[in-house]
C-alpha cells in the first residue's frame, strides 16, 4: 500500500477546494486565467463563472447523500435536500466522491454515473463522468501507471463513438512520446491561433483529456500539474479536474502547505475541514454514523484500510491462517 485510503479520500477534497481557489484567485487578480500559483495564504474573493456551482458545494452534496443512504440506488433519487446541478460541466464533481465511495464495486459505479448523467442527454458528458470515475478508482485501487493507464481506461469503459476515446488515445501518445505542454496545447486547441486571441474554451472531451495529460505528465507533483493546466485560455474544467485527479493520486501530505492553510482558514472550528472526507471513507469502511471529532480525525489517519486486495493477504497455511 503506497499511501493510507483516507489520505487519497482527503486529498481528492483538498485539491477540488485548491481549485476553486486557484481559479477565484486568477479571476480576481487579472479577470482572465493567469499563469502563475498563488503565494501562501491567498484567498478567494471572486465569484465564480456565472451558472456554475462551486465544486466544493456539489461535492459536499453529494457526499452528504452517500453518508445518509450510502445503499439507496439510485443515489440521485434519494434525499432530495439541496440543489445539484442539472445540465452543466459541474455535474462533474457529483462524480468525484461516488467514485471514492464506489471505487471497490466498479459495477455499481458505472451505473451510479450513467443514473446522474444520462438524464442530460450528452454523450460526451456521460463518457466524460465515466472515465473520471473510472480514473479515481484505479487510483484508490492503486492501479495507475501514466504509461499504461490510457490503454487500461479505454480497454474498461465503452465509448466506441466519443470524441472522449479519440483524445484518450491522443493523450497517451503525447506521455509516451514524452510531448511538451505547448504540443499537448495545441493538440487539444480547436484552430493554430495564438492563445492571447483566443475566445472560446476548449470542447468539453478537450478539457478533459488536458486534465489527464496535465497529471499524468507530472504525477508525482501536484503544483507543477496545477500550474500546467491554467495555461490554456478558458479552461477552467482541465484546472477542476487536473486537482481534483492529481490530489487524489499524491494524497493530501503530497500537497503543499500553502494550499492546506488556505482551506483550514475556512473552517469554523479546528479539523472541521476534513469532515466531509473522513466522513465518507468511514462509511465506506463500515463504521456507520461515527462521531468525527477531531480525536477521532487522528485515530484515522493511524488506521490500515485500503482498497480489497492491496494490504498484505492473510497466510493460508500454518497458524495464523485464516485470522
Amino acid at each position: 500500500m503506497k499511501l493510507p485510503l483516507l489520505y487519497r479520500f482527503r486529498g481528492l477534497y483538498l485539491g477540488v477546494a485548491t481549485g476553486e481557489v486557484y481559479l477565484q484567485k486568477q479571476r480576481s487578480t487579472t479577470g482572465q486565467r493567469a499563469k502563475t500559483i498563488p503565494s501562501h495564504g491567498d484567498a478567494p474573493d471572486a465569484p465564480d463563472a456565472p451558472n456554475e456551482l462551486n465544486w466544493q458545494q456539489v461535492c459536499q452534496e453529494i457526499t452528504q447523500r452517500l453518508i445518509e443512504s450510502p445503499w439507496a440506488l439510485p443515489l440521485t433519487e434519494h434525499s432530495p435536500s439541496g440543489d445539484l446541478p442539472e445540465q452543466n460541466q459541474s455535474l462533474l464533481a457529483a462524480v468525484l466522491p461516488m467514485a471514492l465511495f464506489f471505487h471497490d464495486d466498479l459495477v455499481i459505479l458505472d451505473r451510479q454515473i450513467q443514473q446522474l448523467l444520462q438524464p442530460t442527454a450528452d454523450l460526451e458528458l456521460e463518457a466524460g463522468g465515466l472515465v473520471l470515475g473510472r480514473a479515481i478508482a484505479l487510483i484508490c485501487q492503486e492501479q495507475v501507471i501514466p504509461a499504461t493507464l490510457m490503454p487500461q481506461l479505454l480497454a474498461q469503459i465503452d465509448i466506441p463513438h466519443s470524441a472522449i476515446k479519440t483524445g484518450l488515445e491522443q493523450v497517451h501518445r503525447l506521455l509516451r512520446g514524452k510531448a511538451t505542454l505547448m504540443e499537448a496545447l495545441h493538440t487539444f486547441a480547436p484552430s493554430p491561433v495564438p492563445f492571447d486571441q483566443i475566445r472560446q474554451p476548449l470542447s468539453l472531451s478537450a478539457q478533459i483529456c488536458l486534465a489527464f495529460y496535465c497529471w499524468m505528465s507530472t504525477a508525482a507533483a501536484f503544483n507543477l500539474s496545477l500550474q500546467r493546466s491554467g495555461q490554456y485560455p478558458l479552461s477552467d474544467l482541465s484546472t477542476r479536474l487536473t486537482a481534483a485527479l492529481s490530489g487524489a493520486d499524491n494524497g493530501f501530505a503530497g500537497i503543499p502547505g500553502h494550499w492546506h492553510s488556505a482551506w483550514i482558514a475556512g473552517a469554523d472550528v479546528p479539523g472541521q475541514h476534513w469532515q466531509m472526507p473522513d466522513a465518507l471513507w468511514a462509511t465506506w469502511s463500515g463504521c456507520i454514523g461515527a462521531n468525527l471529532d477531531p480525536e477521532m480525525n487522528s485515530r484515522l489517519l493511524q488506521s490500515a484500510v485500503a482498497a480489497p486486495g492491496l494490504l498484505r493477504p492473510r497466510p493460508q497455511q500454518g497458524p495464523f491462517a485464516g485470522i
